[in-house]
């Protein structure tokens, strides 16, 4: 197999992950799920912060982890609005959570975004987010809050998000045809693309009792090695996507 560029690798809307992937996720990660975006949200480091030519445009822009996991580039940090939608997500969980002991540091936090100033340099900017964030860190020790920024973050960030971009499934995905002596698929071609999420969706709803599609039968049809060991990190990304690449092994392997 080749190496996989990011571009060839399938972008899911956020309306996919919600209503398709994560609901076929096991209670554990589900349950998990409703700390991580808020907690990722919240902790963000100054050494993810890189410069970068975004898409198509000439222009370098500063972006940050959780901007470029959520393909927030374009609306939010190309438009100079990222520190506007802190603010926006800030506010609404304060509004949403009027009795919280967490108020006075969400308080400061509000105070703290609200003096950076938007002329200067997106660098910067991240940078002054990264540091009230981080004085402001108490803030992660209450599960109820969160859970709160994440289910801000979830309802607000589909009109800004062009989506996620799926990587550990599509290369188990790859790895499987690649044995099977199929072609390689090429994600941004959207009939290649929709093949992948059909195969997530099935992968996930799979049983030991179900015998899989005529397409998994043609994966499993392959010569492979008699036995893989899989590294994950389940649990430290947001989205959880190892969980994807070992159902896909689990089922078509």
């Amino acid at each position: 197999m080749r190496n996989i560029i990011a571009v060839k690798c399938p972008l899911f809307t956020l309306q996919e992950w919600y209503t398709g992937i994560f609901p076929r996720y096991p209670s554990p990660l589900q349950e998990l799920r409703a700390y991580q975006i808020g907690n990722f949200w919240l902790t963000p480091l100054a050494d993810s912060i890189r410069s970068e030519q975004c898409g198509d445009c000439a222009s370098v822009l500063a972006t940050d982890a959780f901007v470029r996991q959520f393909q927030l580039v374009d609306t939010l940090v190309r438009q100079n609005k990222i520190v506007a939608f802190h603010i926006e997500v800030l506010d609404e969980v304060m509004a949403r959570c009027p009795n919280s002991t967490k108020l006075p540091i969400l308080q400061k936090m509000a105070t703290g975004l609200a003096g950076i100033d938007s002329c200067s340099s997106l660098e910067r900017q991240f940078k002054e987010i990264c540091q009230i964030y981080e004085l402001n860190r108490d803030i992660t020790d209450d599960s109820s809050m969160l859970r709160c920024f994440t289910d801000t973050l979830m309802q607000k960030m589909p009109k800004h998000s062009a989506g996620i971009r799926e990587y550990d499934g599509f290369v188990a995905h790859q790895m499987l045809r690649s044995f099977a002596a199929m072609e390689e698929l090429d994600a941004s071609q959207e009939d290649h693309r929709r093949l992948h999420l059909d195969l997530v969706i099935e992968c996930l709803r799979h049983t030991e009792e179900s015998a899989g599609s005529e397409y998994i039968c043609k994966l499993r049809s392959g010569k492979r090695p008699g036995r893989l060991h899989v590294l994950h990190d389940l649990g430290l990304d947001p989205q959880n996507d190892d969980w994807i690449a070992i159902q896909i092994l689990r089922t078509a392997w």
